[in-house]
């Protein structure tokens, strides 16, 4: 019995933890870049997902692709008014900041013409 008043409250901090780090952060952008030209404008961004793991890649792809169109993060925000929306999006995504000082678990997500490809 006194075991599993121990391991019992162990457990569910343990628990809590993991959900945190799963469920309890939000995209945290690194960097961006912009390429611009006479008829093209290209964005580059570099993120952080802050998730222990992506269980649905695609879903996480557009979900970034519509934050970024809505000028929806924090740590940056686009110009849009003077070159419009980007021609290309280029972003590069790290599960978490382990995986990004590693350089190991990074994909990448482009989007060009109304296609997305991961």
């Amino acid at each position: 019995m006194r075991k599993v008043k121990i391991i019992l409250p162990i457990l569910i901090l343990f628990a809590g933890i993991l959900l945190y780090l799963q469920f309890g952060r939000d995209v945290e952008v690194i960097s961006t870049t912009s390429t611009t030209s006479d008829q093209f404008y290209e964005q580059g961004m570099t993120v952080v997902a802050n998730k222990l793991i992506i269980p649905d890649k695609v879903a996480f792809a557009e979900n970034l692709l519509d934050r970024t169109r809505r000028n929806d993060f924090k740590e940056v925000l686009f110009s849009y008014d003077v070159l419009g929306y980007p021609d290309r999006i280029k972003i590069k995504v790290y599960p978490n900041r382990i995986c990004m000082k590693l350089c190991r678990g990074s994909w990448n997500i482009e989007y060009e013409n109304g296609e997305m490809r991961l």
